[in-house]
């Protein structure tokens, strides 16, 4: 019964979508809300380019409103609505939907509030109650809070390159709801610029602003966040980003530059779930400390931070990652290079439990600093002798530890690819790249330089433009080697790429040829 229940609703709904209507504002119709006010289920609304001075109130069905122009376009070329110059504008929003909508879905359209619209008490963009809220190509130019209040819990929120340019408040308030976002701009102040629910997603994403609070606060399990920036100067700000009863994944981002938010990523986690750090650059920060892990919620799950990079940090605190008692943590494959002070710890660890292997610390004073005992065997300390520890290492010219870390001397590991008898060599003040030998019939050696941390992709590709290969996704800086093994692959020649993948530009091009 339910199965032709289903069946029946879903006819429905495509004969509704079959006999849907297009509304043309204004040849068809002189304003948005008069279109609004004959629009049929699954209905669009067609917008020319222009300015639409008008508080929209939305029908009680599911509609589109669409900007009719081109889906490149610059965003001074969409509709535009700015309730401004309406009487008592600080008391209206740029779209209020009264009541519950099943699926509402906006492209290329514009939502302003003016300088008239100043100073509020309530919300000027989007308010209301949508359980599926699709935007794409849209702007949130000045507005008081771009969308906020799409009340009941479960509901979703799409955002498709999507721009929140100064919005004083914020940007998404969506704290029951689940957000997913790609290639999207937020910036502004207030409280949070985003405030999500569990499973929230956001990829190719950038934060920007000088908020009170987070630039994303995220609750609940399953939070998906890679590809993303986030940067600004907050004096009275928690964190970039907040997790609060958090897991998920926070992946190939960038935290900086940035001044005095007290932390970069705060995960107050849930430990019975996973938590991944992993591929992030944390540079350029002054007192922040980047990474701070605690347990909202018991568990033994530990927390997995690994291959990241942290260089260029100064905090009081600690320089890189701060570990609360009854965390869980498993610390692998990181880079912390020129942290200070030298009197503070790059990992700061109050726990019983945590594991630390495999990383390489440069420059940083004081590396490790434990209440209890952790095991940070197999790491490199900056020298072959090993960490400084007064009675048990007192010889060593690496980075200091303090009582209660467990090391030895050096681990000869060639994945590290360092050479601490190697001589020093004046580095180059540009990006370089180069490939040896070229032309190859086995292995090659790739060697860069990167005079800046960047998210990076380095990929081969065919001469039919096809990728055959990716050998690196992730932090790159400094000098980089890494070895290309022909394996399957024909004779040819291929193309080498190096992309910074947050900027999305290309840093370099080689040639490079197979001969068997």
């Amino acid at each position: 019964m339910n199965h032709r229940l289903t069946c029946l609703f879903a006819v429905i709904s495509l004969c509704a979508a079959s006999q849907a209507s297009v509304l043309r504002v204004p040849t068809e119709y002189p304003s948005i809300q008069s279109a609004l006010q004959n629009v049929q289920l699954n209905d669009t609304v067609l917008v020319a380019s222009g300015l639409y001075a008008e508080a929209l109130r939305a029908p009680l069905v599911s509609f589109s409103l669409i900007g009719d122009v081109q889906p490149d376009s610059a965003l001074g070329n969409l509709p535009v609505v700015d309730p401004s110059s309406l009487p008592h504008p600080d008391e209206i929003a740029c779209l209020n939907f009264l009541q519950a909508v099943p699926f509402v879905r906006i492209e290329r359209i514009g939502f302003r509030n003016g300088s008239q619209m100043y100073p509020r008490d309530s919300e000027g963009g989007i308010l209301g109650e949508v359980f599926h809220l699709a935007l794409k190509n849209c702007l949130f130019d000045s507005t008081y809070y771009g969308i906020i209040r799409i009340e009941s819990a479960g509901q979703l929120i799409e955002l498709d390159s999507c721009r929140f340019l100064d919005n004083p408040v914020g940007c998404v308030s969506a704290e029951e709801h689940r957000v997913l976002a790609r290639n999207s701009f937020f910036s502004g102040s207030g409280f949070a610029l985003v405030n999500c629910a569990r499973g929230s997603q956001f990829s190719d994403c950038r934060f920007q602003g000088n908020t009170t609070g987070y630039h994303l606060l995220a609750s609940g399990d399953s939070l998906l966040v890679t590809f993303c920036s986030f940067s600004g100067s907050s004096p009275n700000a928690s964190a970039f980003v907040g997790l609060v009863e958090g897991s998920g994944t926070i992946s190939y981002s960038q935290f900086g530059p940035g001044q005095f938010a007290t932390f970069a990523l705060y995960a107050s986690r849930n430990c019975d779930l996973t938590l991944l750090i992993t591929g992030n650059i944390f540079s350029q920060l002054v007192e922040i400390t980047p990474v701070v892990v605690q347990c909202q919620s018991e568990g033994a799950v530990p927390v997995r931070i690994d291959s990241n990079l942290f260089t260029s940090v100064t905090n009081s605190g600690a320089k890189a990652i701060q570990v609360e008692p009854d965390v869980s943590a498993v610390i692998n494959s990181n880079r912390f290079l020129t942290l200070s002070p030298a009197n503070h710890a790059a990992i700061f660890s109050a726990s019983a439990n945590v594991q630390a292997h495999l990383n390489i610390f440069e420059a940083t004073g004081l590396a490790f600093q434990a209440f209890h005992e952790n095991d940070a065997r197999f790491n490199y300390w900056g020298d072959s002798t090993g960490p400084y520890h007064p009675t048990l290492n007192p010889n060593g010219l690496g980075d200091r530890v303090s009582d209660s870390v467990l090391f030895d001397p050096w681990y000869p590991d060639t994945s590290f690819l360092i050479d601490a008898a190697e001589e020093r060599v004046e580095l180059p003040e540009q990006f370089q790249l180069s490939v040896f030998p070229n032309p190859f019939n086995s292995t090659a050696r790739l060697m860069l330089f990167a005079p800046e941390p960047f998210i990076g992709s380095i990929t081969l590709t065919n001469i039919l433009g096809q990728q055959v290969r990716e050998l690196h996704r992730g932090p790159l800086y400094g000098q980089e080697t890494f070895l290309i093994a022909a394996d399957a692959l024909p004779s040819g020649i291929y193309l080498l790429s190096v992309r910074d993948v947050i900027r999305n530009t290309v840093n370099s091009t080689h040639k490079i040829a197979l001969i068997r």
